[in-house]
C-alpha cells in the first residue's frame, strides 16, 4: 500500500513573492476561466519532469523537507485524535440522556456501560493528543533550528522541488481516482465506474484534507499555506478534466474516467464548487449531455449534481436545457438504465436543494411509475413520494396522487404498496400537505381487489390477501383510521358490507381477528380446520394504555355500524352444514373477544338484532347449539380472565396453595395406624432391593406426611429395615442411586425423594439419631468430592464423565436439603462438608467451579453461618459466572424472606444481611452482576414503600444507584421519605433541571417510537397465564407530583403554570399550524401535563388551571394529526384518577373503569364522528350545515301544493325502471364529454398560429392526450414525418411548443417516448445550443 507520504503535494516556499505570485494567479483563474494556459512557470521544474535533470539536494534541504513531511503528519495525526475524542464525547453525551422504560429493563446499565467506555477512551485521547502534541512542538524546534542554519549558511530562502510534475498529476488520477459516492446517494455507481486497484485509490487523499477547521486549530502559518497551495491544485486540476471533457473524439472509456476523477476530486475538496464559475464549463456539460451514449449522458448528470452549490446554480443550469434533457432520458426504455438512474438522481438532488421542481420534470418522474415493467419504477416511486413532501402543489397539479392511487388498486402484492400507502398516511399527518392529497385519495382503493373479486370468475387469493394486509395497516393508523371514518364511515361500511360474500368472508373474519389485535394475521396453507385453528386469549388486560384506547376507539367504531349484525348471519349460514365449520368457529371467536373487548375497555354493551339471533325459519336445535358453542368458546377465553383490574388476583396460586395444605394437614393427621402400615408396605422397600419396584408415589406421601411424626419415625426404624435400606441406596460407593441414567424417568423422583428424606429425618431428633448412625452416606460423598478435586476421578462418581451420565449431580441437591434445617447444618459440620465446600474455591480444578455452581442455587442461609460465608466469598468470587449465580441467589432468597411471616428477628436479620449484600454487588466490576443486583433491588423495593431495612445503606445506595441510572431513584421519588432523601443529595434539583432543558423533548420522540412498536406487535398469547402489564416510558415530573412535597415543588418553581401556558397558548390561537421545534415543544408539554395529573396530587393543580378543556379542544381541533392523538393520551392520562373522570365526564368523554370501580387511564369521546375528522372538514361541513338549514328553513316559509297527477306519476315510475334509460345517459353523457375535449382542441388548435405543417403536428400531439383519438393522431404524425421529412419539423418553435404540451397534459410513457424519439430529440435540441452560442459570440462581438 502506497504510504501517505507519497501523496502529490504542492509545497510552496515561504518568501514574499511567491505568496504574491500565487494570490494573483489564483485570481485570475478563479475569474476566467478553468482551462490553464500556463502551468506555474514560476516554480522549479518538477524533479521527475523530463524537461530537465534532476538537481543536486543537499543533506540539509533534505532534512527540512523530512521534518516538514514529519509535522504534516502529525498534524493530520492530531485532527484524527480530536476527531474521535469528539466523536467519543457525542456517545458519552448520548448515553447520559436517560428516559427510563415503563417495565424494567439493562438500558441504563448499558448506557452507563457506554458513559464508562467512552470516558476512558477520551483519557487515552487525551494522553495521545498531548504526546503528538509536545512531539509536534519538538519537530517544530527542529525545523526552526535547521532552516536558520540553511538562511546563515546560503543568504537565501529555501526552495523545496516538487514532488510530481503538474502533468503527472493530473493524470494519474485519471487510471483510478473514481470514489464511488454510495454514501451520499442512494444507489452506488458501480455500472459507470471502472474497477480500481486499492494502491490507485488513495492517488488523491493528499487534497482537501488539510482545509479542515480542526487543522487550522492544529497547524501552523506553513500548514494554512500548505492547505491553499492544495486548493489551488485541486483547482487546476478541475480545469484540466473539464478542458478534457470537451473532446468529441475522445474514447468513451477515457470520457468515463475523466468524469470519475472529477467526481472523485470535488467530493474530496467540496469547497472548490462554490467557487467555480458556469459559463466556463457549461460547453463541456452540455456536450456530454448531446452524446448518443448513454453512458456519457450519465457521466454529465452525474457531475452536475456534485456541482450543485444551490437553488440559483439550479436556475443557471435550467438555462443550459437542462430540463429538456432530463424529460428525453426519463422517456427511454429500460435499456437505457443508467442514464435514467442518474437523471432521477439529479432529480432528487434539485429536492434536496429546495430548487422549485417544474411540473414537466413532474410529469417525466409520474411517466416511469406508470411503466409497470420499468426496472426503475421503486425508485421513482420514492422520488414521486419526496415531490409529495417537498411540492405538494406540483404533484397535485399533474395528479401524482391518483398514479399512487392506480398503483396500489392494480398490484397490492408489490413490494413498494406498504411503503407508498404509509407514506400516503403521514402526508394526511400535516395541513399544509393533507389539503392537497385529501380530496384526491379515496381509502377505498384499498378495497378494489376485494369489489374486483365479486365481479371475475376467478380471482387472485394472493391479490385479495395482498389487500387485506394493505387494509390492516390503513386501520392500524391513526390517519388511516380518520379516512375510513369520512362520510359517516362510507369506507368502513363498504368494508363491511363484503362480510356478506362467502368468498371474502373468511378473509374479512381474519382481518378484524388483527386489526383488534386478537390473533395476528397469516394465510397459512389449507390444512385441516382441526390442526389449523386454535383459540387463544388476546391480551388486551396487559396492553399499554394508548394500545387499549385504539382498540376502545375501534371497538366504538365498529359499535356504531352494528358490527354483531354483520356477524351473526354467517353463524346462520353455517348452521346448515353437517359439521361446524372453522369460518364458525373462527365467527365466534371474533364475537366472543370483540364483546370482551368492547365491555372491559370501551364500556360498551354490544349486541345483535333479535331477528338475526333468533331467525323464524331456524329450528330450536340449531339456536341452541349456536348458545352452546358460543359458551362454550366464552368460558374457555375467560378461563382465567375476568376483566381489566383483576390481574393482581392471583387466584390460581392461592387455590393451588390451599390443595397442598389440604393433602399435607390430611397425609399428616387423618392417617390411621392401619393405613400407615398399608402405605409402608405399598412402598414395597421392605419386600425387595430392587429400587425399580418400589413404589416411588407412595414413598414420597409417606415421607412428606405421616413418617413427620416422631413417634411413627422411631417406631418404623426400631422395627423395620425402612430407613437403612433407603440410606443404603443412596450410599455413592453402592452406585446404585449414582447408576441411574439422566435421562431415566426414575432419575427426578429419585432426587426428589432422597432431598424430602434428608428433610424429614432432619427435622426431629429422632431422624437425626436414624442419619447418625449411618456413618458412611455422607463421609463418603465428603471423601469422593475431595478426591475428585485431587484429581484422582478413576471410578469416582463424581467424575465429569459420571456426572454427564448420571443422575449423581443430585447430591448436591441432596446437601443443599440439609441446610435448610439447623439440625443438618451441624450434621454437615460434623462430617467437614462444609470445609469441603470451601475448598471448591481453591480453584484447583475446573471440577471444583463446577461442583460449586451446582453446589450455590441449593443452599440455604437461614440456619448456618457457614452458608452465608459462603455465599459472601462466591459473591467475590473471580468468576463471573459464579458472581451472576450467587447474585441471582440473592434475589431468591429475598424473595422468600419478604414471603415468610412479617415477625420473627432473625428473619428480620436475614433480610437485612440479603440488602446489604445486594447492595454491595451494585459496586462489582462486571455489568451482568450489577443488572442482575439492580433487577433484585428494582423487583423488591418498585411494589412497595421506602423499605426500612435499607436504612443503615441508604447513603451508599443512593450514591451508587444515582451513579449507574438505576429505574429505581424514580419508583423510590413516589414515597415521602424517597423524595426528601433523593432531594437531600441533589438529584431532585438537578433531574429536573435536565427535563426543563431537554428531556422533555426528548420524551417526545421516546414514548412515539415506543406506541409505535406496541401497535406493531402482538402480544403473545400462548400461555394460559397472563402477560405481565406493559406501561408507557417514565417521566420524572409523574414520580415527583406523587408525593405532597413533590407537587409543592413543580407549583413553587412555576413549571406546571409554563406548561398550561404552552398549551393555552396554542388553544387561544386557534390551533395553528407550527413549525417542527413549536410541534415538538407542544407536544411536550401535553405529555408533561398529562402525566401530572395523573396523580392524586398533580390532578388539583389541573383543576386549579382549568386546562382540561383547553385538551379536549386541542384533541378535536389541532391540525396535525400527531399533536391531535397526543392530546388523546393525554386525556387518557388524566383519566386516570376520580376526580379527572369526573372533569372529563363533565366535557363530553366517557372513561373506563374496571370491576372494582377504579379508573383504568382510558378516556373515548362521545361525539366519535365529530372527533374522526380533519379540522378544516369540521369547519366546511359546520359551514354546509349552516347553509342547508337556511334552505330548510326558507322551503318552509312558502310551502308549495302537492301535484297528484297520475300520469306523471307513472312516466315516473317506468323511467325509475327502465335500465335502458341508465345506458341512454351514460352514452349522452360520454358524447358530451367527447365533444367537450374536441372543442378544447378546436381552441388550442385556434390558437395556433405560423407554420401550417407545424400547427398540423400540434394539433395531432395534442389529440394523443385522448385514448380514443391517440392511434389517429400518431398515424397522422407518421405520415407528416415521412412526407416532409423530419428535418421540417426540427425547429426551436416545435420543440419547445411540444415540451410545454407535454407538461401541461399527462401523456401515456409509450406516448412520451414516441415524442421524445420523433419531435422532442436531442438533434433539434443540439441546434437550439448552437444558434444559442452563435447568438451569443455576436453579441459578445459586438
Amino acid at each position: 500500500m502506497a504510504s501517505q507520504r507519497s501523496s502529490p503535494q504542492l509545497l510552496r516556499s515561504h518568501s514574499s513573492n511567491d505568496e504574491l505570485l500565487t494570490r494573483s494567479r489564483r485570481n485570475t483563474v478563479l475569474s476566467t476561466s478553468f482551462i490553464p494556459t500556463r502551468k506555474l512557470e514560476e516554480q522549479p521544474s518538477s524533479p521527475m519532469s523530463p524537461l530537465e535533470t534532476r538537481r543536486t539536494r543537499s543533506g540539509t534541504v533534505k532534512s527540512i523537507s523530512t521534518l516538514k513531511h514529519d509535522i504534516h503528519h502529525v498534524q493530520q495525526d492530531l485532527v484524527r485524535l480530536r476527531k474521535s475524542k469528539e466523536d467519543a464525547e457525542k456517545r458519552r453525551e448520548s448515553a447520559t440522556v436517560d428516559i427510563y422504560p415503563g417495565n424494567y429493563s439493562q438500558e441504563h446499565l448499558q448506557r452507563h456501560s457506554t458513559v464508562l467506555q467512552t470516558k476512558d477512551e477520551v483519557r487515552k485521547l487525551d494522553q495521545q493528543i498531548k504526546k503528538n502534541g509536545d512531539l509536534l512542538s519538538t519537530l517544530r524546534g527542529r525545523l526552526d533550528s535547521t532552516s536558520s542554519a540553511v538562511t546563515e549558511e546560503s543568504g537565501r530562502s529555501d526552495v523545496l522541488p516538487h514532488h510530481q510534475s503538474l502533468n503527472n498529476v493530473s493524470e494519474k488520477p485519471s487510471d483510478g481516482a473514481y470514489v464511488d459516492d454510495s454514501g451520499t446517494d442512494d444507489d452506488p455507481d458501480q455500472v459507470i465506474s471502472p474497477p480500481i486497484s486499492d494502491s490507485e485509490s488513495v492517488s488523491l487523499d493528499g487534497f482537501g484534507d488539510v482545509t479542515s477547521t480542526e487543522m487550522e486549530a492544529a497547524a501552523s502559518q506553513p500548514s494554512r499555506h500548505l492547505a491553499e497551495t492544495s486548493n489551488e491544485h485541486a483547482t487546476w486540476l478541475v480545469g484540466d478534466y473539464l478542458q478534457s471533457l470537451q473532446d468529441k473524439n475522445s474514447p468513451k472509456d477515457v470520457i468515463v474516467l475523466k468524469a470519475n476523477d472529477l467526481v472523485a476530486l470535488l467530493k474530496q475538496n467540496p469547497r472548490i464548487k462554490f467557487d467555480l464559475v458556469l459559463p466556463a464549463f457549461s460547453q463541456s456539460i452540455q456536450e456530454l449531455l448531446l452524446s448518443e451514449d448513454e453512458v456519457s449522458v450519465a457521466a454529465g448528470y452525474r457531475i452536475c449534481r456534485f456541482l450543485i452549490t444551490g437553488p440559483d446554480f439550479i436556475k443557471k443550469l435550467r438555462k443550459l436545457y437542462l430540463e429538456s434533457f432530463l424529460i428525453i432520458s426519463l422517456a427511454k426504455n429500460s435499456a437505457s438504465l443508467i442514464e435514467k438512474i442518474q437523471a432521477l438522481k439529479l432529480i432528487r438532488a434539485f429536492a434536496e436543494c429546495d430548487a422549485s421542481i417544474s411540473i414537466g420534470l413532474t410529469q417525466a418522474v409520474i411517466s416511469c411509475v406508470e411503466k409497470s415493467d420499468d426496472k426503475l419504477i421503486e425508485i421513482a416511486i420514492e422520488t414521486l413520494l419526496e415531490l409529495c413532501y417537498i411540492k405538494p402543489a406540483v404533484v397535485q397539479r399533474c395528479k401524482g396522487m391518483q398514479v399512487l392511487q392506480s398503483v396500489i388498486a392494480e398490484n397490492p402484492l408489490s413490494s413498494f404498496c406498504p411503503f407508498i400507502l404509509d407514506s400516503i398516511l403521514d402526508l394526511m399527518s400535516f395541513r399544509d400537505t393533507r389539503q392537497h392529497f385529501f380530496e384526491s385519495f379515496d381509502p377505498s382503493v384499498t378495497l378494489a381487489t376485494l369489489a374486483d373479486s365479486q365481479v371475475k370468475a376467478n380471482s387472485s387469493v394472493e391479490k385479495l390477501q395482498g389487500s387485506i394486509v394493505l387494509i390492516c395497516k390503513c386501520l392500524k393508523n391513526y390517519n388511516g383510521l380518520i379516512l375510513f371514518s369520512q362520510d359517516d364511515f362510507r369506507p368502513f361500511r363498504e368494508l363491511l358490507a363484503f362480510i356478506q360474500s362467502p368468498s371474502l368472508t373468511k378473509y374479512l373474519v381474519d382481518l378484524f381477528l388483527d386489526v383488534l389485535r386478537i390473533r395476528p394475521l397469516s394465510f397459512p396453507e389449507k390444512r385441516k380446520a382441526s390442526q389449523l385453528f386454535k383459540v387463544t386469549q388476546s391480551q388486551f388486560q396487559s396492553e399499554v394504555a394508548p394500545v387499549n384506547q385504539y382498540l376502545g376507539l375501534l371497538s366504538s367504531i365498529l359499535f356504531e355500524l352494528n358490527f354483531l349484525d354483520h356477524l351473526v348471519p354467517i353463524l346462520v349460514r353455517e348452521s346448515g352444514a353437517s359439521s361446524d365449520s372453522k369460518l364458525a368457529a373462527k365467527t365466534r371467536y371474533l364475537i366472543a373477544e370483540y364483546c370482551s373487548i368492547s365491555n372491559n375497555v370501551a364500556d360498551l354493551k354490544p349486541h345483535a338484532s333479535v331477528n338475526l339471533l333468533f331467525p323464524e325459519h331456524s329450528t330450536f336445535h340449531n339456536v341452541f347449539t349456536q348458545v352452546f358453542q358460543y359458551e362454550k368458546v366464552s368460558n374457555r377465553l375467560n378461563k382465567n380472565r375476568n376483566t381489566i383490574g383483576m390481574t393482581e388476583l392471583e387466584s390460581i396460586n392461592n387455590i393451588v396453595d390451599f390443595s397442598e395444605r389440604s393433602k399435607h394437614k390430611a397425609l399428616v393427621t387423618q392417617v390411621d395406624e392401619i393405613r400407615f402400615k398399608k402405605m409402608v408396605f405399598d412402598t414395597r422397600v421392605l419386600q425387595t432391593k430392587d429400587f425399580t419396584l418400589w413404589n416411588w408415589g407412595t414413598l414420597l406421601d409417606l415421607i412428606e406426611g405421616p413418617l413427620l411424626s416422631p413417634k411413627r419415625l422411631e417406631d418404623l426404624a426400631k422395627t423395620t429395615k425402612f430407613f437403612r435400606r433407603l440410606l443404603v441406596f443412596y450410599r455413592p460407593m453402592r452406585y446404585r442411586f449414582a447408576g441411574i441414567p439422566r435421562n431415566s424417568r426414575l432419575a427426578a423422583r429419585c432426587v426428589h425423594v432422597g432431598r424430602e428424606l434428608m428433610k424429614t429425618l432432619t427435622s426431629t431428633a429422632e431422624g437425626m439419631r436414624i442419619l447418625n448412625d449411618d456413618t458412611k452416606l455422607l463421609p463418603q460423598i465428603a471423601s469422593l468430592l475431595f478426591k475428585a478435586m485431587e484429581g484422582q476421578t478413576l471410578g469416582n462418581v463424581f467424575s465429569e464423565k459420571h456426572l454427564a451420565q448420571t443422575v449423581s449431580g443430585g447430591y448436591f441437591s441432596i446437601l443443599g436439603a440439609m441446610t435448610q434445617t439447623a439440625r443438618g447444618c451441624k450434621t454437615l459440620e460434623k462430617w467437614n462438608l462444609f470445609t469441603v465446600i470451601y475448598k471448591m474455591f481453591q480453584k484447583t480444578s475446573d471440577l471444583a467451579t463446577s461442583y460449586l455452581i451446582q453446589t450455590l442455587p441449593e443452599l440455604g442461609v437461614i440456619h448456618s453461618y457457614h452458608t452465608r460465608t459462603i455465599l459472601r466469598k462466591a459473591l467475590a468470587h473471580p468468576s463471573e459466572e459464579i458472581r451472576v449465580i450467587s447474585t441471582n441467589l440473592l434475589g431468591t432468597k429475598l424473595q422468600e424472606s419478604v414471603s415468610q411471616a412479617k415477625s420473627g428477628q432473625k428473619s428480620a436479620e436475614l433480610e437485612k444481611l440479603l440488602l446489604e449484600l445486594v447492595v454491595r454487588q451494585l459496586y462489582d466490576l462486571s455489568p451482568i452482576v450489577v443488572a442482575a443486583a439492580d433487577k433484585i433491588l428494582y423487583g423488591y423495593c418498585a411494589l412497595q414503600d421506602w423499605p426500612p431495612n435499607v436504612d443503615t445503606q441508604r447513603h451508599h445506595l443512593l450514591n451508587q444507584l444515582v451513579f449507574i441510572r438505576s429505574p429505581i431513584l424514580l419508583e423510590f421519588l413516589k414515597t415521602p421519605p424517597g423524595f426528601e432523601q433523593l432531594n437531600s443529595i441533589g438529584f431532585v434539583a438537578a433531574e429536573r433541571e435536565k427535563w426543563i432543558q431537554g428531556k422533555n423533548k426528548e420524551y417526545v420522540w421516546r414514548v412515539e417510537e415506543f406506541i409505535r412498536k406496541e401497535m406493531q406487535n402482538v402480544l403473545s398469547s400462548g400461555s394460559e397465564t397472563p402477560a405481565s402489564k406493559r406501561r408507557l416510558p417514565m417521566h420524572f415530573f409523574q414520580s415527583l407530583a406523587s408525593t405532597e412535597e413533590g407537587a409543592a415543588m413543580i407549583t413553587q418553581k412555576g413549571d406546571f403554570v409554563d406548561v398550561v401556558n404552552t398549551i393555552k397558548q396554542y388553544r387561544y390561537k386557534g390551533c395553528p399550524d407550527l413549525t417542527v421545534e413549536e410541534h415538538l415543544e407542544l407536544k411536550a408539554a401535553l405529555w408533561c401535563c398529562g402525566y401530572i395529573s395523573s396523580t392524586m396530587y398533580g390532578v388539583e393543580l389541573l383543576d386549579a388551571n382549568s386546562v382540561t378543556s383547553d385538551i379536549v379542544k386541542i384533541s378535536f381541533a389541532a391540525s396535525s394529526t400527531s399533536t391531535k392523538f397526543t392530546a388523546f393520551y393525554v386525556l387518557g392520562l388524566i383519566a386516570s384518577t376520580d376526580e379527572g373522570c369526573e372533569i372529563l365526564d363533565e366535557l363530553g368523554w366517557n372513561c373506563s373503569l374496571d370491576v372494582l370501580k377504579n379508573p383504568l387511564a382510558l378516556a373515548f369521546p362521545r361525539d366519535i364522528k365529530q372527533f374522526l375528522r380533519f379540522p378544516e372538514l369540521a369547519e366546511r361541513g359546520a359551514t354546509f350545515q349552516e347553509t342547508d338549514a337556511r334552505d330548510v328553513s326558507d322551503k318552509s316559509s312558502t310551502p308549495e301544493p302537492v301535484s297528484m297527477n297520475l300520469d306523471v306519476l307513472l312516466h315516473s315510475k317506468a323511467e325509475l325502471e327502465n335500465t335502458m334509460g341508465d345506458e341512454k345517459q351514460e352514452v349522452q353523457a360520454e358524447v358530451e364529454r367527447q365533444a367537450r375535449i374536441l372543442e378544447t382542441f378546436r381552441s388550442q388548435a385556434e390558437e395556433i398560429t405560423g407554420d401550417e405543417l407545424g400547427d398540423k403536428v400540434l394539433r395531432a400531439v395534442s389529440k394523443l392526450n385522448n385514448h380514443i383519438l391517440s392511434n389517429t393522431a400518431a398515424k397522422d404524425i407518421t405520415e407528416l414525418l415521412s412526407k416532409h421529412g423530419p428535418a421540417r419539423f426540427e425547429t426551436g418553435d416545435i420543440f419547445l411548443r411540444v415540451v410545454a404540451l407535454m407538461e401541461q397534459y399527462r401523456f401515456k410513457p409509450q406516448v412520451r417516448k414516441f415524442l421524445c424519439e420523433t419531435l422532442v430529440s436531442k438533434k433539434t435540441l443540439e441546434a437550439m445550443i448552437k444558434k444559442e452560442r452563435r447568438k451569443t459570440r455576436r453579441k459578445d462581438v459586438g
